[in-house]
């Protein structure tokens, strides 16, 4: 039976069954020339962690010792493409989504003793391109978009309210790929307008803008739902979150001098 096909609580049994046996592996590897080997295992056993707490509904965090956010490899992440891969989606899991996505095929063979070379083939070339261009590389946001002020209008008290025209100068590159500008109309003679609140622009737009003042300069990031969701648009791929760089110069007839 594939691993998607059981229910959520024998898959809990199974990966709390998993991190069983590595504790207890783990117990055995004592001494200073097992020291490489138990920093090995306490990094599968965190893995089976974080997929227990995905499998429970709990809260992933950030690894705290790399700083570098882990993504959660959800029950069926390769036997959704490979069906009759279950008993290797098993094995690999421990390592974690960023050791997987740089595996070697001799490692597959001498460490997870997978001997079958087209499945070896297929599972390299899984990891290290569909997976890794797939997973969620940065946490998750909470919040459906963050605005962060750049530099400060002239006037605070001067905000925008729904069905105002706004005119604005932006920039927006993706969250996971600073360096993809999507879109921009900076350097152009004449500003974006749109009516605030009526749903003509992205959701992140319509309620981040309405925190922005005249004049001010700040940096929206927006979480993808509150973007373009599962739909992909042009350089923006699905699921992206999103930042623009905003510059509000303008209010119905009141434009930044």
């Amino acid at each position: 039976m594939a691993t998607e096909d059981l229910s959520t609580d024998q898959q809990i049994l199974l990966m709390e069954k998993k991190l069983e046996d590595l504790l207890e592996k783990k117990n055995t590897l004592t001494g200073a020339k097992n020291k490489k080997k138990r920093s090995a295992m306490n990094k599968k056993i965190k893995n089976v962690e974080a997929c227990l707490s995905l499998l429970r509904g709990e809260d992933e965090e950030e690894d705290e010792e790399s700083g570098e956010y882990e993504p959660v490899l959800e029950p069926g992440w390769l036997t959704k493409t490979y069906k009759n891969f279950a008993q290797y989606e098993q094995i690999l899991i421990p390592l974690g989504a960023r050791e997987l996505c740089n595996i070697t095929g001799q490692r597959l063979r001498t460490e997870f003793n997978i001997t079958n070379g087209q499945h070896r083939k297929l599972i390299k070339q899984f990891l290290t391109g569909t997976l890794k261009n797939t997973l969620q590389w940065q946490k998750p946001m909470e919040q459906p978009f963050i605005k962060e002020t750049i530099s400060p209008g002239p006037d605070p008290m001067c905000v925008p309210k729904v069905g105002d025209k706004l005119s604005v100068y932006y920039r927006g590159t993706l969250r996971a790929d600073p360096e993809t500008q999507f879109d921009s109309n900076i350097g152009r003679p004449s500003p974006f307008q749109f009516e605030i609140g009526k749903g003509f622009v992205i959701r992140g737009w319509d309620e981040g803008l309405l925190e922005m003042h005249l004049g001010e300069k700040a940096t929206l990031t927006i979480r993808s739902d509150y973007a373009y969701g599962r739909e992909a648009n042009g350089a923006i791929p699905s699921h992206a979150d999103l930042v623009f760089e905003v510059e509000l110069v303008g209010i119905n007839d009141t434009m930044v001098q």
